[in-house]
């Protein structure tokens, strides 16, 4: 499901087992419960803890973020029950409707995907940052997952979250940017989005 591995990037701007125990458990409830005010609660608080943790916990150890979202895509049903897998599927035959093909739909998520690595380069340079010091010292995972997570918190914001949203309905002709809009308002909050007030891209339109 590229459409689930979409939600997951953009929800974190960027496979342990969890535990009460942790030290970063308390921040990343309380950064999930701050994702679903901005995005929507498609994703339950728990399901938002264990993708935090388990992307983490990769990205400590040294995997890159499309290989993080491939690995998110092979295990969705870890992090996704049958009726929101069932869901997405939904959503994205109606989207693949209106662009006229499956093939069209795979091209949008694809670039979706790529405008929103662009649009975090200089948020991930900070966490590169963050984990490297965290490395430097203690070399402790729970200690790297803690500082990660608090330095999200604070770079994570609707408004961050209405520009990433803009520059991917750029891509989608106007006469369809409505429909599209409103499907995926479905299960990630784009009902703020002013879609007369967005630019037309100049290339790789659908």
């Amino acid at each position: 499901m590229r459409l689930f591995v979409f939600i997951i990037v953009v929800a974190f701007g960027i496979s342990s087992v969890l535990s009460d125990e942790c030290v970063c458990r308390k921040c990343q409830e309380t950064f999930a419960k701050k994702m679903q005010q901005i995005n929507g609660d498609f994703l339950t608080t728990d399901q938002l803890v264990t993708v935090q943790d388990d992307a983490a916990g990769m990205y400590y150890n040294g995997q890159s973020l499309p290989e993080i979202a491939k690995f998110l895509k092979k295990e969705q049903n870890k992090y996704m029950d049958s009726s929101q897998i069932n869901k997405i599927a939904d959503i994205t035959n109606r989207i693949s409707k209106i662009l006229g093909n499956t093939e069209n739909t795979a091209k949008l998520i694809e670039l979706a995907m790529n405008i929103t690595l662009n649009f975090i380069v200089g948020d991930k340079a900070q966490v590169d940052q963050k984990v490297a010091e965290v490395k430097a010292t203690s070399n402790d995972i729970g200690i790297a997952k803690q500082e990660m997570c608090r330095l999200i918190f604070t770079l994570y914001t609707p408004e961050k979250r209405q520009q990433l949203a803009k520059q991917v309905l750029e891509h989608i002709s106007q006469d369809k940017r409505a429909q599209i809009r409103d499907i995926l308002g479905e299960i990630f909050r784009v009902d703020d989005i002013d879609i007369n007030n967005i630019s037309t891209a100049s290339s790789n339109v659908f």
